[in-house]
């Protein structure tokens, strides 16, 4: 299937065309979103929505998402040559779990605000240790 680019790609994101730098189309003037920084996470979610309608944007993001998934599950296996893993550990269930845990956090920035990203890094250390006691 052809992939989308240019215009059609902006349409499929609910946008006719580009923001101005720095801005949030679909923010007000004083709202959090519109100096950008929710930006990126909002056109996430329009982009994964309009995917379930769209088969040729779901062929690219299905693309995409294998890229990411092989590049997280290479440096977990080079965690696991390094010994910093044990030998059974499921590289592909590692990445799929990595890259859950940056898209949900890009939803929640996409619909809650600005989250600082120690946050999500001291969640995810806090997780980590459950059962340790620590």
């Amino acid at each position: 299937p052809r992939r989308p680019s240019g215009t059609a790609a902006r349409d499929w994101a609910g946008r006719a065309g580009p923001a101005r730098p720095g801005e949030d189309a679909g923010a007000a003037p004083g709202d959090p979103g519109h100096t950008g920084e929710r930006l990126f996470p909002r056109l996430m979610i329009q982009v994964w929505t309009e995917s379930t309608r769209t088969p040729a944007l779901t062929g690219v993001l299905t693309d995409g998402y294998d890229k990411i998934r092989t590049a997280r599950g290479g440096r977990a296996e080079s965690c696991k040559d390094a010994g910093l893993l044990p030998e059974d550990a499921d590289v592909d269930a590692m990445a799929r779990a990595m890259i859950a845990l940056v898209q949900g956090f890009a939803a929640q920035t996409a619909l809650l605000g600005d989250i600082p990203p120690q946050v999500l890094a001291d969640g995810t250390r806090a997780l980590m240790n459950v059962g340790r006691g620590q």
